[in-house]
């Protein structure tokens, strides 16, 4: 069986004998090689390639922060937080500033687009680059009357789904953006939302300034489950 080709790796996955051995046994190996190759490269980089995102981001006429375990470790430990394996930014995509801006505008630091994520399907919410082993996750932030929210997607061990490409999804209702604000950490300067401490209460608890080796995603009270909502991500190939 050629697992190159994409359909007997579909039909491998459907397998329900085969396909859980490989999972606990191969599959796990795999992915923990690659978070491990990530993880390093974010503990080694991920600051530089924050101040470099930042530069390039500043002069695009785009409204941007740091988001979610980014803003996190910045604000609580001054740096990336231990075993953090991505970077997070949250972003207005606008008229003046579509997601093609943001495309090419990475593209000139060596970023390739490498994932979308749809909301039902026709709302684009999401894009994860990736330059070597390096990945960034953007998320579309929307405002409304109460506050300001975003879009998130994840799949659920066990669940079935429709397609590949289908994923379940939650939103983070956090409290509203008025804005951002540029601070300083050591030698850099990152941006971040004006209310920054209430963003994180409402994403990690209003203890987010200890840490909690024990910490589930989506446990935050910002977070809601769409139970009868579904997602969609593209993966490119790169």
């Amino acid at each position: 069986m050629n697992f190159t080709d994409t359909r007997y790796w579909k039909k491998f996955q459907k397998n329900k004998i085969l396909f859980p051995i490989y999972k606990k046994y191969i599959g796990k190996h795999i992915t923990n090689f690659s978070l491990r190759n990530r993880r390093k490269e974010v503990r080694d980089t991920g600051i530089n390639t924050m101040q470099e995102i930042e530069n390039l981001l500043s002069k695009k006429g785009v409204e941007f922060f740091l988001g979610n375990g980014s803003l996190l470790g910045i604000i609580r430990d001054g740096g990336m937080i231990q075993g953090d394996y991505d970077l997070d930014y949250g972003i207005y995509i606008t008229d003046e500033f579509t997601w093609e801006d943001l495309e090419n505008s990475l593209s000139e630091v060596g970023f390739t687009k490498y994932k979308e994520f749809y909301f039902e399907n026709t709302l684009l919410t999401e894009h994860t680059y990736r330059r070597n082993n390096t990945y960034i996750d953007f998320f579309r932030h929307f405002d409304n009357e109460d506050g300001t929210m975003f879009y998130s997607y994840y799949r659920i061990l066990g669940k079935e789904y429709s397609s590949d490409s289908e994923q379940s999804v939650r939103t983070f209702n956090t409290v509203k953006v008025t804005g951002a604000k540029v601070i300083q950490i050591g030698d850099n300067q990152f941006h971040v939302p004006n209310e920054y401490e209430e963003y994180l209460a409402g994403l990690y608890t209003p203890s987010w300034r200890v840490p909690n080796p024990n910490w589930v995603a989506g446990s935050g009270p910002a977070c809601h489950v769409l139970e009868n909502k579904r997602g969609f991500c593209k993966v490119y190939d790169i």
